[in-house]
């Protein structure tokens, strides 16, 4: 086990993507439920900032403070 995360991301089965950032949720975006999705994390270890992408639109930013523990990504 790592600890906690600083990013939790839910993609739940309803569609929605919930973002935890260090204690705030929020919900960021929606996704295609059954479907191929293109979802892309870039992830700034220098900086601790992440960008989520899904589908070519940025839905969540943010800063983390987590280094190597950067993210718990599931599904619900």
């Amino acid at each position: 086990s790592f600890g906690a995360s600083a990013v939790d991301m839910t993609f739940t089965a309803g569609g929605d993507i919930v973002v935890n950032n260090g204690g705030t949720t929020t919900f960021t975006g929606a996704y295609n439920v059954n479907a191929w999705n293109d979802v892309v994390i870039d992830i700034d270890f220098a900086t601790d900032t992440y960008t989520l992408t899904v589908n070519g639109g940025t839905v969540a930013t943010g800063l983390s403070g987590a280094g190597s523990r950067f993210f718990k990504v599931r599904d619900s």
